[in-house]
């Protein structure tokens, strides 16, 4: 289970809280246009999250720098330390996932104006399996949202997005070998999923004006993974077989 407690910072949160926070000063850290981090440990590599938390308008200070530093007495793979001063921010960390997550905090420090806080802080998390569960066969939803779940995943992080890919109520995933799950087992003729369960349970084809339902193409499934793994996220496909298989009794009766 995580334990979601949040830290007021002036009109800010951290979510989770850090597990030690320390204001070194009253003075922030401005960004700038064109702060770009130093890598010093050849790997990690700086991530999306941080160079999105980097991007700034202001105009160029070139005192200010940031450095990625190695972080020897890691706790754990994503643990990671922030010292922010004036002039410096230091990110220690030892892994990608280290860095992801010093990331995220500095996504909830970062004010409207572009600068973060003097602060001094160590964290690491508590439970190396952090996510969600979505249950897209009963309750289809596009890439689209589920891209916007990776992002607020990773913002908070969070590592995992298991997805509920088949059941009775809709099988979500191409399989080119077995058309008839996609032609067939992934529509129904209702939208409310506790409709059908006690009405009727039939299943629809693709195409027909009230089918209701959808499911990810391989390329779909493809761009969805490497979306997530550019946020350190993993995607844990759940594949219901042989209970709760209606839908693939249906598409395929002779099994």
């Amino acid at each position: 289970l995580l334990s979601i407690i949040t830290l007021g910072i002036g009109a800010q949160t951290l979510l989770p809280v850090p597990q030690h926070l320390e204001y070194t000063s009253k003075k922030h850290f401005t960004l700038h246009k064109g702060l770009q981090p130093q890598n010093t440990v050849g790997a990690p590599a700086p991530t999306l999250l941080l160079q999105e938390v980097l991007q700034s308008d202001a105009s160029q200070k070139d005192t200010n720098t940031c450095l990625i530093l190695p972080y020897p007495s890691a706790p754990n793979a994503e643990a990671y330390q922030l010292r922010i001063t004036p002039d410096s921010l230091l990110i220690y960390a030892s892994t990608e996932g280290g860095v992801t997550c010093a990331a995220a905090t500095l996504m909830q420090l970062k004010s409207a104006k572009g600068t973060l806080p003097c602060v001094t802080i160590t964290d690491a998390p508590a439970y190396a399996w952090r996510g969600i569960m979505l249950d897209v066969s009963r309750h289809f939803f596009p890439i689209s949202y589920l891209k916007k779940q990776i992002d607020i995943l990773a913002r908070h992080k969070m590592n995992t997005l298991h997805l509920h890919l088949t059941d009775a109520a809709g099988w979500r995933m191409e399989i080119k070998r077995y058309p008839r799950l996609t032609e067939q087992a992934a529509w129904r003729t209702d939208g409310s999923w506790k409709t059908w369960w006690n009405g009727t349970r039939a299943y629809a084809t693709e195409g027909d004006s009230a089918a209701y339902g959808g499911y990810y193409t391989q390329d779909d499934i493809r761009e969805l993974v490497k979306y997530a793994a550019d946020r350190y996220v993993t995607i844990i496909p759940e594949i219901e077989m042989p209970a709760h298989s209606e839908e693939v009794l249906t598409a395929y009766p002779e099994l």
